[in-house]
């Protein structure tokens, strides 16, 4: 450790302190390039000294980094060469704390992997887990529209909590399961319970009394197909008064409307208001433009057509994924443009994505057919409305009583906005 302070008081460029981050994390030029969104061109010549980042390169390098925000605008600063270096602190004292997206649990758990890094939902995760840690709560709803990322946040911020679940950390997946009959032989599936064979009590009291004095996890997944039928909230209930110290983390577009319910709604990536500014919705794009389009790079010519696409898409995860797998196609105006004109335009034909989360429309599909034809009609009515409306126009223009409205919101076709 010495060493290291020692050598980074020694360097004399940004490039060199760089380059030093680089090789200790092991990564190629090829590979810290793809995780920056950048050239392997341009990291070379940021390496070699021949150039210095942009403020937005900079500001995805302390991404890639993990430099703590207090330090972000002196880090970008010594990077762009208005600061000295010796105002950078060593890595070793700017992130003290290990890598809080990495899980170090070798614990019981099916939690399956991440097929892409998740990005700029550090805040996230840290409240969630601060949540979970909460001796007083035993069950969290991730709520939100689809494509938020429910499922992905899930996953991260439980692979962080195993040490602090003595029997394990367990996925349940319900996406595919349309009948509440079926939760129980899925949970029971995922935590690697088998029944009893002379079934001398019904299946769902087996489980609660396999569970009663287990401290574990269970992340439920996709939840709100389910909710149709009361029998499904009362199952989860049920489980909740049959047990001591299981905990819930469940994702769903509709919370389940109990009492011991903590609530965690999930919005849009944050959007820079200019191209000057980098932010993690302009990040999520441009790593999976690279994804799609190796060659893809961001310039100076693109980064406001970049904060478009991600204005346009509201900060959706899905809408900003979706996009950016055109760039092998359209140049990024043309993206926006195509956009602009209908959202019907995002869409792809990845085979590893759910047919729901295939198109921005299907999304939107999945959620109207879990309303109610009184839901339904009302939302059409308010359809008129561009950015917002007041609830007293909601009533008289839309029919929407304050029951609706409410309904409406709990099933994350609207939000409130403002304090």
């Amino acid at each position: 450790m010495l060493q290291k302070v020692i050598q980074f008081f020694y360097m004399d460029t940004f490039g060199e302190w760089l380059r030093g981050q680089r090789t200790d994390r092991k990564l190629t030029r090829e590979e810290f390039s793809n995780r920056v969104g950048c050239s392997v061109a341009m990291l070379r010549k940021i390496e070699d000294g021949e150039r210095r980042p942009s403020a937005q390169i900079a500001e995805l390098i302390a991404n890639c980094l993990d430099i703590p925000s207090d330090e972000r605008g002196t880090f970008i600063k010594v990077a762009r060469g208005e600061l000295p270096m010796n105002r950078l602190k060593p890595v070793s004292q700017l992130n003290s704390q290990p890598n809080r997206f990495a899980s170090t649990s070798l614990g019981k758990s099916n939690l399956p992997v991440l097929p892409t890094p998740l990005i700029g939902r550090q805040h996230e995760i840290d409240e969630l887990i601060k949540i979970l840690n909460d001796s007083q709560c035993r069950m969290v709803t991730i709520s939100g529209p689809g494509g938020m990322g429910k499922t992905r946040l899930a996953i991260e911020a439980a692979s962080q909590c195993q040490n602090n679940f003595t029997d394990g950390v367990y996925f349940v997946p319900l996406a595919p399961i349309q009948q509440t009959s079926l939760i129980v032989p899925t949970i029971a599936a995922s935590i690697g319970f088998n029944f009893q064979g002379e079934r001398s009590l019904e299946p769902k009291f087996q489980l609660f009394n396999h569970l009663k004095e287990k401290q574990l996890l269970l992340v439920v997944d996709n939840l709100e197909q389910l909710l149709v039928n009361l029998q499904t909230v009362e199952f989860f209930s049920e489980l909740m008064e049959q047990t001591t110290e299981v905990k819930l983390l469940i994702t769903s577009r509709e919370s389940l409307g109990l009492q011991r319910e903590w609530i965690y709604e999930v919005h849009g990536l944050p959007i820079p208001a200019s191209a000057d500014v980098a932010g993690t919705s302009m990040e999520l794009f441009i790593q999976r433009a690279r994804r799609a389009h190796v060659e893809f790079d961001a310039t100076t010519e693109n980064l406001p057509e970049i904060v478009r696409i991600c204005k346009l898409v509201d900060g959706i995860p899905l809408g900003i994924e979706l996009a950016a797998t055109w760039v092998r196609t359209l140049s990024c105006n043309e993206i926006a443009d195509e956009i602009e004109r209908s959202l019907d335009f995002l869409s792809t034909s990845a085979k590893d994505l759910p047919s729901r989360h295939r198109s921005m429309r299907a999304v939107f599909d999945h959620s109207w057919k879990l309303l109610s034809k009184e839901e339904q009609d009302v939302l059409l009515r308010l359809s008129v409305f561009q950015g917002g409306f007041q609830r007293e126009a909601a009533q008289e223009v839309g029919g929407a009583t304050l029951s609706i409205l409410s309904m409406l919101v709990t099933k994350s076709l609207f939000r409130r906005s403002g304090p």
